[in-house]
């Protein structure tokens, strides 16, 4: 019914998304209420509780089935957000638990298959390359008032204020960033950012990462203040992204043979996963497509790719490999990995609901047949009593 990944409130809390109407329902029944205290009657209440647990549960004493605990005692949470994406306008999203600031999660979400990253348009391609794979530039970076090799070294101790123009600051570090004008006039043929890999991969996923950042707050500076930088919005409004298939260009202009558009790309970050975990197979390019004018110029931040080969390892290669799946078409098959989870899934669901239907129609019989038992022997009794009296 719910797992709990944090002691306060009702903040990072896992319920299923079909019960959530009920939840904002209650707030509103009760806006007087603590959100804390009143997210235990929303349990109590989906739960179907004869009797409200919420006292025993407000201090932990109790154990329930419903609720899972997913929290240790030497931290506040185990749940952490990752990147920087904010639901409010020019604003970046800097929730860190302070358990995370000395035990720092490594994102082992994206594997990045070997590949080349490749645009048409503008600007320090060398440093297009870098954002996919981490290299080293081919030529030193502008941080501001010096170079370095690499934005990396940009700082030199002095933080977010020394990583500038060719870098930006992000996670506690200095990275590069790919920035171009090109994307508010795109070229006739269309302007486009193409990632080519040396291999066909089978994706799951792509995350793109596009705009300015916002520098921490400083001390000498107000307090709590965050001053984004100009770029901040220059991100793709108009775009879409496509996958690639087939081997169609020379080596020194690496490209596929016919396209498949995938998604939309808008906003300072997109994430895109594959419907059903089912991955799009025989993928050897994925493309950043600007065929209209964007509002604003591109600063893109990061492309990461994720492959089936990042859950699998080494046993990838002893799957056999499917057809080729084509997003918005319906396919029959499943992956391979997928079918024992879903049939463990679906019997964990079947069986509570079979078990709970022989009960139901036992106690149905139960009570009908003691209903008949009562009823025989209530006449039984009746006739004896007026034998006894000479009626009848």
């Amino acid at each position: 019914m719910s797992v709990h990944f944090s002691k306060a409130g009702h903040r990072r809390k896992l319920v299923r998304s079909n019960l959530l109407h009920r939840w904002m329902e209650m707030l509103l029944m009760f806006p007087d209420a603590p959100a804390d205290a009143l997210y235990w009657d929303f349990i109590d209440v989906v739960s179907n509780q004869s009797v409200p647990k919420s006292t025993a549960l407000g201090s932990m004493k109790n154990v329930r089935d419903d609720v899972k605990i997913l929290y240790a005692k030497d931290k506040e949470a185990i749940l952490e957000h990752l990147g920087d994406v904010s639901s409010l306008q020019g604003k970046v999203q800097r929730a860190t638990e302070a358990w995370f600031k000395n035990h720092p999660l490594l994102d082992s979400l994206f594997d990045n298959p070997p590949g080349s990253l490749r645009t048409n348009m503008e600007g320090r391609r060398d440093l297009l390359q870098s954002l996919y794979d981490d290299s080293e530039p081919q030529q030193k970076v502008t941080c501001g008032g010096h170079e370095a090799k690499a934005c990396r070294e940009c700082p030199k101790g002095h933080g977010a204020s020394w990583c500038n123009v060719d870098c930006g600051w992000a996670n506690g570090g200095c990275k590069g960033v790919f920035k171009t004008p090109d994307v508010t006039s795109p070229a006739v043929e269309g302007s486009w950012v193409e990632l080519t890999f040396q291999e066909s991969q089978d994706v799951e996923a792509v995350h793109v990462r596009m705009g300015g950042y916002v520098k921490p707050p400083c001390d000498k500076c107000n307090k709590g203040a965050e001053v984004p930088d100009d770029d901040f919005d220059h991100a793709l409004d108009d775009a879409e992204m496509l996958f690639g298939h087939g081997w169609g260009g020379s080596a020194d202009t690496p490209s596929c043979r016919r396209y498949t558009r995938i998604t939309d790309l808008a906003g300072r970050e997109v994430f895109w996963r594959s419907k059903f975990s089912e991955p799009v197979r025989d993928v050897r390019c994925v493309r950043i497509e600007v065929s209209r004018a964007q509002q604003h110029p591109l600063v893109l931040r990061s492309l990461q790719v994720r492959t089936t080969k990042a859950k699998q390892g080494k046993a990838a290669a002893k799957i056999a490999r499917g057809p080729l799946l084509v997003p918005g078409q319906r396919h029959a098959l499943r992956s391979p990995s997928t079918l024992p989870v879903r049939s463990q899934v679906d019997a964990r669901g079947k069986e509570p609901h079979l078990e709970w239907v022989l009960l139901t129609s036992l106690a149905a019989f139960a009570g009908a047949f003691a209903g008949v038992l009562g009823s025989m022997l209530n006449s039984s009794k009746t006739k004896r009593r007026r034998k006894s009296i000479g009626i009848g």
